[in-house]
């Protein structure tokens, strides 16, 4: 976890992960671990990922 947390803190798009986290009413590392292939569980999470596409962060969303 501490790997993954030091990931996120130095990521790239780090203003955006935080920025979608208070648009969704979510965390932040909700957000990244979204953005790097963690499973939806929730209309939220797909609303998220859809977001990230059109910013183009995420190439591709997979339908399943």
């Amino acid at each position: 976890m501490k790997k993954g947390f030091l990931q996120f803190w130095f990521s790239v798009n780090r203003d955006i992960y935080i920025e979608l986290s208070f648009q969704f009413k979510t965390n932040p590392w909700r957000v990244y671990s979204l953005a790097h292939g963690k499973r939806t569980r929730s209309l939220k999470d797909s609303r998220i990922l859809q977001e990230l596409q059109t910013r183009g962060i995420v190439n591709k969303i997979k339908p399943w």
